[in-house]
């Protein structure tokens, strides 16, 4: 009759850490929904790019470019077109 006491006593021991660790775990999750719904809510900062040389966004340099074929280190060739200097 001990044994099955103790047995059903470290069973309860067990139990109880086990269902502390989860309300833990539970918690932090909580914790860490709030703090993300929280930064959705901030006010979002746009972010505006300037070129220095006075050329609008999408827009290509009118450097010249020559074609060229390039090798790598494997032997392949493939065309490319590059800026003059």
């Amino acid at each position: 009759m001990k044994s099955i006491t103790k047995i059903s006593f470290i069973a309860a021991i067990a139990a109880i850490i086990s269902t502390s660790g989860a309300l833990a775990d539970n918690q932090r999750l909580e914790n860490r929904l709030a703090r993300q719904r929280a930064k959705l809510d901030e006010p979002k900062t746009t972010t505006i790019a300037i070129d220095p040389n006075d050329q609008t966004i999408g827009s290509s340099p009118t450097r010249e470019v020559r074609f060229e074929m390039l090798s790598n280190g494997h032997g392949e060739t493939t065309g490319a077109y590059v800026a003059v200097n």
